[in-house]
């Protein structure tokens, strides 16, 4: 009899095991709050470009009237500048947004604007081969003052970590300044003569493309800082030089006893830059923390 009570309570207590064991409170995974990107900012830059410069110019054949001499025609000249480098520290500002995913991608835009000084400067240094109107001595200068560009940032976030790579479109204020010295070159009638001097500048906005990757570090859930390095390279832009002297001679009819039948010069440049920026960034409080079930 008291076997049978036993087994029976034993039964009993077997098939109300798991139905106990359901009703149990069962631990929860952690919560783990990590900092969220997501947001606008805006910030300040600064930090250091090089850039390389490669330089051309050109003059057309010319024919025209000179006072005193007649009908006169210059031949067509071209110089090969080759590449020239130049650096300089820059400072500017820049704005954007980011928005991470669940997963701690990041996703984002951003526009910067630096101004610079970037200058170098190249001259002849032996004849062209093809004309006579650039001579050893003449100099153009090259200067970049200031650069801009709207790209898109993909990145991947660590908590309070940032690693990004960045591209897009930019945009350069670039100027070409051309000085062609005074020189002793042949008149029309054979004999030597002086060839003024001359010169003349011009400013153009050069487009190309940026790409460059980052990292940044939130200092708090508004302020981060951080450091990157972009390469640039520009498309080819020509630059209105004024004339220079093509070819002269003596006459009575122009003050000085010198008429001269001028052409006009136009410069080719095209502009490769990298540089390495510091940012500090003000995020505004638009987002709260990215919370994650582990």
């Amino acid at each position: 009899m008291n076997k049978w009570v036993l087994g029976t309570l034993a039964l009993a207590a077997a098939a109300a095991g798991p139905a106990f064991a359901a009703d149990l409170p069962v631990k929860a995974p952690p919560l783990i709050v990590t900092y969220n990107w997501s947001g606008c900012y805006v910030g300040a830059n600064g930090g250091w470009k090089w850039g390389r410069f490669r330089d051309s110019a050109d003059v057309p054949t010319t024919t025209g009237n000179v006072p005193g001499i007649g009908t006169l025609t210059a031949p067509l000249d071209r110089v090969d500048l080759g590449r020239t480098n130049g650096d300089s520290g820059a400072i500017g500002a820049q704005i954007g947004c980011r928005w991470e995913t669940a997963g701690h991608w990041v996703y984002g835009i951003e526009g910067d604007f630096d101004w610079t000084n970037l200058r170098a400067t190249t001259a002849v240094t032996a004849p062209s081969g093809i004309g006579t109107t650039f001579v050893p001595g003449d100099s153009f200068t090259d200067r970049m003052r200031w650069e801009s560009s709207v790209r898109g940032i993909v990145g991947r976030s660590f908590d309070r970590i940032l690693l990004y790579a960045t591209g897009g479109i930019a945009f350069a204020g670039v100027k070409m300044d051309a000085n062609f010295i005074p020189t002793i070159g042949v008149f029309t009638n054979g004999a030597p003569g002086p060839y003024p001097a001359s010169s003349g500048s011009d400013s153009k906005v050069l487009v190309g493309f940026t790409v460059g990757a980052g990292a940044a570090y939130a200092l708090s859930k508004n302020w981060d800082i951080g450091a990157e390095y972009r390469f640039t390279s520009y498309q080819k832009g020509d630059f209105n030089l004024g004339s220079v002297a093509g070819i002269c001679g003596p006459t009575t009819a122009v003050a000085g006893g010198v008429g001269c039948l001028n052409q006009t010069v136009t410069g080719h440049k095209d502009l490769q830059t990298s540089e390495v920026l510091f940012k500090l960034n003000y995020r505004f409080d638009w987002a709260g923390p990215i919370v994650a079930r582990y």
